[in-house]
């Protein structure tokens, strides 16, 4: 329960980062992959955040690791955020993203890992982790918006109200404009009419 809380809302926290940097593109870009590594040893449940996103490729990656932990420190909850023991920003082109992407990517949201060596990275158990919301929110395309209450809509996404993180989706049932909040998406699923 614990892991599920921790992963929800760090990922939630990434993917609103990664549109503040993609200029708030809703186009079913991604991050290259998101690792959280359980780190074993610690009395209390602590990870290692590897992140990789192409963006960050030719940027200073000092610069990097210091925005985006100063994004998590301040809009995670303070007990999240202090079982991050550490943030690392990985090259898309890295050995470890190229293994994960042509060994390990699945269609799941969460896949766990056990000891695996990948990319001369040694992983005893960790969670891969896929942005579900990224890859499918993407401009007039047609989805189904499942909230955390259980309660779906169907819609087509007209863009994102920037300031307030808020989804601007056309509902299919009444053709109005209707928003959701970006933390209340619990998923996304494709819509086959």
């Amino acid at each position: 329960m614990v892991k599920n809380i921790i992963i929800s809302k760090v990922i939630k926290q990434l993917e609103k980062y990664f549109l503040k940097q993609s200029g708030f593109a809703l186009d079913g870009e991604t991050y290259s992959m998101i690792l959280l590594e359980y780190l074993e040893g610690m009395t209390h449940y602590r990870y290692a955040l590897r992140v990789s996103n192409p963006i960050w490729d030719s940027e200073d990656i000092g610069q990097t690791i210091q925005e985006l932990s100063s994004e998590l420190r301040t809009n995670l909850p303070q007990e999240i955020y202090s079982s991050l023991y550490s943030t690392i920003p990985v090259k898309s082109t890295s050995n470890l993203v190229k293994y994960m992407q042509e060994q390990v990517f699945s269609e799941s949201e969460i896949t766990m890992l056990n000891n695996i060596n990948a990319g001369n990275v040694e992983i005893e158990k960790g969670y891969l982790i896929k942005s579900i919301r990224l890859e499918r929110l993407v401009i007039g395309k047609k989805v189904i918006l499942i909230d955390k209450t259980g309660e779906y809509v169907v819609g087509k996404i007209i863009g994102i109200e920037k300031e307030a993180f808020r989804i601007i989706y056309q509902a299919q049932i009444d053709d109005e404009m209707k928003y959701l909040n970006w933390d209340d998406i619990e998923n996304v699923l494709p819509y086959y009419a």
